[in-house]
């Protein structure tokens, strides 16, 4: 009908499908992902009718719209944070229902260690080993199948679960209040199947306006997609893939070139500016100042895009002008009500100021882990404990190092800690689904019996469990802002989880960090935090990471984008 003309038809058919599928919603029950996929199904309903409104000039209309069909799931997550999900159900029901799902995590976390541990046994030959691998994959899937399904009992049996809508609205004139402070903005990104749209919300009392996102030839002949209204798929094309600007952001610069002025592929500097080109129209372009913070909403394959490293211009010489160089600082987040919820949380004071979580001993001496040790962990935490100690010699610290870095322990001290540093090994198991993502910790003796709750293993799954009331959480490790993108929800990722949990923001990585940038990167960050409270000062932790990453890059061997971009900030101010 819109493609007809008729666009107040249109209009009202794309109104009725959402009522149905928010309809639905309620009674759909199912796990987490379940719920979200619901949503992601009929994304083209929100996004289609978002981009009508956007060009018909509504723009209040469009982020409303927008902002209904994300983060749906997450939010629920934090509405039902410290609530039972079992309330309400008959009580042997409710022990039914606990059994399975205490059965299914010890059996998975009996079943992942003995998979662990094979591969290094050396008392098998190889034939006797790949088949006691087998096995252990077949128990590990059967275990995690059992899991899932134990969380899909819980929330179709659940009223509470079924009784979420998500949280309360947010009009634009709202979040232009609430989170677009003094030379700041918000980057709202609509991307369709068939166009894109920006919706540039400046602080208030200016308008916000609905931009359409286009490729100019020049830009579509060097990202290699086709000219015209920019859609998800050009921008899937773009980005993802082998060869696609995400991941050749993930490479190191060869060896021998961290010293040149540039330190990066000279095809993928002309890709981020033309991406630059599209993503940031001249009014935007011209309305983002240095000294300000921007929040930027990505959509879409944006999630996988750290906009910092975009290059807004060029040098004399060539040198790329980087976002970080010359643009404002960046906090990210899913949808704006994400924030409102955020903000709302009731949170505890914090006991401890900060807790440094280092260098787990991922194996005793003679034996193997899948996971490599962290030369450079110590040191960063090192470098951490030393900038709080030195700005605020008062502030309360607990360091949980090598052997101390066991799961008990971590889950005792995280509900504590005001600032959270974390440095080891973060990782996704996409086979087994992002609950399965976790962080690496200390594994307990061979001699202990596995305990889910002790597997050296802490989890997505078991973090939501956690009361956190933590300011920062800033994930050390490789990949934590990493996992699958399901349309509407964003990335299933474990830094979700934190804030699920009730951190008020939280810094992850988009892909393998480097040691050595990584520890001067993160005791830049916490020492500027401390020394802006050491002299009774607010502090703002997009500007400080900012500036720490500026630090970063300004050192020749770090100037290439793969060093200080992966990090992003999630979260309000």
């Amino acid at each position: 009908d819109r493609a007809k003309g008729d666009r107040a038809l249109a209009e009202r058919e794309l109104r009725a499908a959402i009522e149905i599928v928010e309809g639905l919603r309620p009674e759909s029950g199912g796990g987490e992902r379940a719920r979200a996929e619901l949503v992601a199904r009929h994304a083209s309903s929100y996004v289609g009718l978002a981009g009508l409104l956007a060009s018909n000039g509504d723009v209040a209309g469009a982020f409303a719209v927008a902002e209904s069909g994300r983060a749906r799931v997450l939010l629920d997550r934090l509405t039902t944070s410290g609530v039972d999900l079992r309330a309400g159900l008959a009580s042997d029901q409710r022990e039914r229902l606990l059994k399975r799902e205490r059965d299914a995590t010890q059996r998975f976390a009996a079943a992942q260690q003995r998979a662990a541990a094979l591969p290094y046994q050396t008392d098998l030959d190889d034939r006797e080993r790949r088949t006691q691998i087998d096995a252990a994959r077949q128990e590990l899937e059967r275990a995690a199948a059992e899991y899932r399904d134990s969380q899909r009992e819980l929330a179709n049996a659940s009223p509470v679960w079924r009784g979420l809508s998500g949280g309360e609205s947010l009009t634009l004139a709202a979040a232009q209040q609430r989170f677009v402070e003094r030379r700041g903005g918000m980057l709202d990104y609509i991307v369709g199947f068939d166009e894109a749209w920006l919706l540039w919300i400046p602080q208030a009392p200016h308008p916000a306006r609905a931009l359409p996102l286009t490729v100019s030839a020049s830009a579509a002949e060097t990202l290699g997609i086709a000219s015209g209204p920019l859609n998800a798929a050009h921008l899937a094309a773009a980005l993802g893939g082998m060869g696609g600007i995400a991941e050749s952001l993930r490479q190191p610069p060869i060896r021998g070139l961290q010293a040149s002025p540039a330190a990066t592929d000279p095809a993928l500097i002309d890709q981020l500016q033309a991406l630059a080109d599209v993503l940031l129209p001249p009014l935007v372009r011209k309305a983002l100042d240095p000294r300000g913070v921007v929040t930027v909403l990505p959509d879409a394959a944006l999630h996988a895009l750290p906009f910092e490293a975009l290059v807004l211009s060029r040098t004399r010489d060539g040198a790329p002008d980087y976002w970080l160089d010359a643009g404002p600082a960046i906090r990210y987040a899913t949808s704006a009500r994400l924030l409102q919820a955020i903000v709302e949380r009731q949170r505890e004071p914090a006991a401890t100021k900060l807790l440094s979580v280092t260098a787990p001993r991922f194996a005793s001496d003679g034996e193997r882990s899948r996971f490599a040790p962290l030369a450079g962990a110590a040191r960063e935490g090192d470098a951490v404990i030393s900038a709080v100690a030195k700005r605020l010699p008062s502030a309360s610290i607990e360091s949980l190092r090598g052997e101390q870095a066991r799961e008990p322990a971590v889950r005792t001290a995280l509900p504590k800690a005001q600032w959270v540093h974390l440095a080891t090994h973060g990782f996704v198991d996409r086979q087994q689904g992002e609950s399965f993502a976790g962080l690496a910790l200390t594994p307990p003796s061979k001699s202990t019996a596995v305990q889910s709750s002790d597997d050296g293993l802490l989890q997505l799954f078991e973090l939501y469990d956690l009361p956190l009331h933590a300011d920062l959480v800033v994930l050390s490790a490789c990949s934590t802002g990493e996992g699958d993108a399901v349309a509407g929800e964003g990335v299933l990722a474990l830094s979700r989880a934190f804030v699920a949990s009730g951190a008020r923001r939280v810094i992850a990585t988009q892909w393998t960090v480097d040691d050595d940038s990584t520890a001067a990167l993160v005791a830049g960050l916490f020492d500027s935090m401390a020394a802006a409270e050491a002299r009774g000062k607010s502090v703002d932790i997009a500007i400080a990471l900012r500036n720490a990453k500026r630090s970063v890059r300004g050192q020749s061997r770090w100037a290439s984008p793969y060093y200080w971009a992966p990090f992003v900030l999630i979260g309000p101010r």
